[in-house]
């Protein structure tokens, strides 16, 4: 069996193993009300 380096994110405040089956999901927020940008981008 082979041995491979364990790979870790780390914060701050907490660390996460990443191991072969650890999946990061985010949300990206992109609608008009989410940013202060005063109506640069307001189509």
């Amino acid at each position: 069996m082979e041995q491979t380096e364990q790979k870790v994110f780390r914060t701050r405040r907490r660390s996460l193993a990443l191991g072969e089956k650890t999946h990061l999901v985010g949300i990206l927020n992109l609608t008009p009300d989410s940013f202060s940008d005063g109506g640069d981008f307001d189509e």
